[in-house]
């Protein structure tokens, strides 16, 4: 995403400007090769740029400070705006749409449903034809009030109206007013992305290349692969880490460790001098997007319980918590104790049913074998003639002792008689007792089972936060890209403008979860580029496993 030798958005910016500062129709099929632009050089050119953007999520909005940013950079004294016309300028339901992406985005299901009804060519043709109708006249007046120079939209349902708009702002005024468009998807894109009446397009991967041109019937000389906008410091930090394999890469990232006091913090204010494996703490950053979204509570307590079981790790979990100040309370004022014990509960529990299954699935297979099954019918059959015989022998031998008993004495009999019913009466109450002694030995062992099962081993116990792991709760963070260079391994959801910052810093990812239809694409992007992975945050221990392997 980051592989030419300037930043993407420097890039981007540049090709933005060299089409503003040509005379420029949409009927020029030339192909545009932008240059190699060094971007620390600036011109003087002073531009007023407008982007077209909505905080239906962090992504756009970034995406267009990136930007502008970049142009305040590279064209000293311009200005940027960000301009959300359906909000301003839309009917309902248009102009609520950040309360219906905070609703949707917290029901996938829902989410789904709406994303593919309206992902068709027919729904998309009729909403531009109602916002045309309703909309397009208050959206052009509220653009030619910027005074704008350029036009720039990095949201799907900001393209369609606004080029309508440009395009007669431009014959009105007699002065071009370009726009273009900055996709800021990366694997996949809804179709109101795809208005061909712009004068570029800024595309980020081949697979938004594909759905340009088949859903948009946008030409390919239109088309500008530059990878997605990401913010200038990532820029400048990939510069300064390299390749973090190497060698200089890790002292680079040592380094940075250092500057964020992650290799010395201690949850014990005891044990700072003596811990010689802090330069090998590994960095765990987790992330749930802008609103700390996600399952992120239960992903963190699986990844201290895992860390904390492989004890030969020294593991740093930062929590990227966001507007989200409940969780982060939450995370500061948490009993990790407890969450051990919890953790270790569940997991002799767990076992304890994987050893019941495992023997009644034994147990249904000998049962079922038929070699078995003979050789059983064949052992009972045995026992039976078996207790045939010695009962046929038992009435014998007591018709022989009855013959026997007429012809002794009474004086012989009744002391025989006596004694034996005086030994039957003793072998009664002995087993009486063993069977009392039995059942009150089986009820012992399952009461000591039960207390097992329910409070953890004693080598498991541990003290509220143990030195070798940390769970640390951020906030919002502004030097992003220090932590990222920090961090080993990067745990979030599948948004486009994370996932390519981390690509940018050569970061691992490992995806916990996506927005059906939107974000879907990101997740197959990240694993046919085989720079990170997919595992579902309805099952935060694999997350967990998946880490710490």
């Amino acid at each position: 995403l980051a592989s030419q030798s300037s930043s993407p958005t420097t890039v981007s910016i540049n090709t933005l400007m060299e089409e503003r500062d040509v005379t420029t129709s949409t009927t020029n099929t030339s192909t545009h090769i932008h240059p190699n632009i060094n971007p620390n050089i600036k011109t003087n050119t002073a531009l007023k740029v407008l982007f077209l953007s909505s905080d239906t999520g962090g992504g756009h909005r970034a995406s267009a400070e990136a930007l502008g940013s970049q142009f305040e950079r590279l064209y000293p004294g311009s200005t940027y705006h960000l301009l959300d016309i359906v909000k301003q300028h839309s009917l309902p339901p248009y102009n609520n749409l950040e309360s219906w992406y905070k609703h949707l985005s917290a029901h996938p299901t829902q989410w789904n449903l709406v994303y593919k009804i309206s992902n068709s060519h027919t729904i998309n043709s009729l909403i531009n034809i109602h916002l045309k109708l309703t909309t397009e006249q208050s959206v052009r007046q509220s653009i030619q009030s910027y005074e704008a120079d350029v036009v720039i939209s990095v949201h799907p349902l900001m393209t369609n109206i606004p080029v309508t708009s440009c395009a007669k702002i431009s014959a009105e005024t007699g002065k071009h007013l370009p726009m273009f468009t900055v996709v800021t998807d990366l694997g996949s894109g809804h179709c109101t992305w795809f208005d061909n009446g712009v004068e570029k397009m800024f595309i980020a991967s081949d697979q938004i290349r594909d759905l340009a041109m088949t859903r948009g019937n946008v030409p390919s000389n239109k088309l500008v692969r530059t990878g997605l906008p990401i913010r200038y410091d990532f820029s400048l930090e990939a510069q300064r880490l390299g390749d973090r394999t190497t060698m200089e890469g890790k002292i680079y990232q040592l380094q940075m460790k250092n500057r964020l006091n992650i290799i010395n913090v201690s949850s014990n204010n005891n044990d700072h001098h003596h811990d010689h494996h802090r330069q090998d703490r590994k960095v765990l950053l987790v992330m749930g997007g802008g609103e700390g979204v996600g399952s992120l509570s239960e992903i963190v307590n699986c990844l201290y319980y895992t860390c904390t079981m492989q004890k030969h790790c020294q593991v740093m979990i930062l929590v990227v918590c966001g507007r989200n100040e409940v969780l982060k309370s939450s995370l500061e004022n948490r009993d990790w104790e407890q969450v051990m014990n919890q953790y270790q509960t569940n997991e002799n529990r767990h076992q304890h049913q994987q050893q019941q299954q495992q023997k009644q699935q034994q147990h249904q297979k000998e049962l079922s074998s038929s070699s078995s099954l003979k050789q059983q019918q064949k052992q009972m059959q045995n026992e039976n003639n078996q207790q045939q015989q010695e009962c046929h022998h038992h009435q014998l031998d007591e018709k022989d002792n009855e013959n026997i008993a007429t012809k002794v004495t009474g004086i012989v009999l009744n002391p025989i008689k006596a004694a034996l019913q005086k030994s039957m009466s003793i072998a009664s109450n002995n087993n009486s007792s063993d069977n009392t002694n039995t059942n009150t030995n089986t009820t012992v062992a399952q009461e000591k089972y039960e207390s097992d099962l329910s409070s953890p081993s004693s080598s498991s116990s541990q003290p509220k936060q143990l030195n070798h792991v940390i769970v640390q709760p951020l906030g919002f963070i502004p030097n992003m890209a220090e932590y990222m260079v920090a961090a080993d391994v990067l745990i979030t959801k599948a948004g486009p403008g994370t996932i390519a910052e981390a690509a940018s810093l050569g970061l691992p990812i490992l995806l916990t979860s996506f927005l059906p239809g939107q974000e879907e694409g990101n997740v197959d992007f990240v694993e046919e580029k085989q720079f990170g992975i997919y595992k579902s945050d309805s099952n935060p221990m694999e997350i967990a496993n998946t880490a710490c392997e």
